[in-house]
């Protein structure tokens, strides 16, 4: 039991770290704000699934699907591929300079009557040309080398309920993917509908951490919100929009 506010101090910067902040330091203060002991303590991580507890990715995804946030697979299940992770900078030069981190993503190839092709990264998009040559579809990154589009994703642990959360023609398509594919992208989509709810409970950081993990997904799986759910995302974000309003003047 304290007798005061406890305050929490810790030299964790990195995001994914920051979302899971343990405390390095404590501060014990007496009624009057006095502080009369510091102590270091250690805290434990434990993994939820061992106790049989959700994480908070799977907590906040099952809410979405249960809320009735349904989802669209906007890609034919032939023109969807592997492809190398793309940098998340928007800086062309960052592009340029990219390397192979070892982790894959899912693309959506195009074809119109002039070029085939399949567009890679989130901002500074790149339009990669895809060749075909026995049977085998490559692309040219901008590291000058070629990769197989058609390779088989390492295999990543889902939930089996994920693939109702998609509509009757998308869950059609996505039987038609391998099944490193199909986890994949799967795995992309609980990480979308964790995003989706993670932002009405106003968790921030949480969902900063879960986009990160659902980019390579982006332009492959696209959201079914109810109206009732547009609604009241607009009720949740317009008073923060007004609230932002009236400190930037106060400051100002």
């Amino acid at each position: 039991m304290l007798d005061g506010p406890l305050e929490l101090e810790t030299k964790v910067t990195d995001m994914m770290e920051l979302s899971h902040e343990v405390p390095e330091k404590w501060s014990f203060m007496n009624k009057k704000g006095k502080v009369v002991k510091r102590k270091t303590v250690v805290v434990k991580k434990k993994d939820p699934k061992s106790c049989h507890l959700p994480t908070r990715s799977q907590a906040y995804s099952l809410a979405a699907y249960k809320m009735g946030l349904g989802l669209n697979f906007a890609c034919k299940a032939e023109d969807t591929v592997v492809i190398p992770e793309a940098p998340l900078s928007e800086d062309e030069d960052a592009m340029s300079k990219w390397e192979d981190n070892g982790k894959r993503q899912l693309g959506c190839i195009r074809t119109t009557e002039e070029e085939t092709f399949l567009e890679w990264g989130l901002y500074a998009k790149l339009k990669l040309i895809v060749e075909t040559k026995n049977g085998k579809r490559t692309v040219k990154l901008p590291d000058n080398k070629t990769y197989d589009l058609d390779e088989e994703p390492k295999d990543v642990d889902v939930e089996g309920w994920v693939i109702d959360a998609f509509n009757e023609e998308s869950r059609m398509k996505i039987g038609n993917l391998s099944k490193g594919r199909q986890r994949m992208l799967l795995s992309a989509a609980q990480s979308q509908l964790a995003v989706a709810t993670s932002l009405y409970d106003s968790d921030i950081l949480m969902a900063a951490v879960l986009g990160l993990q659902a980019k390579g997904s982006v332009g492959l799986i696209t959201p079914d919100v109810p109206d009732e759910y547009v609604l009241l995302a607009r009720c949740i974000v317009a008073p923060r929009r007004v609230l932002a309003w009236l400190t930037l003047e106060s400051d100002g």
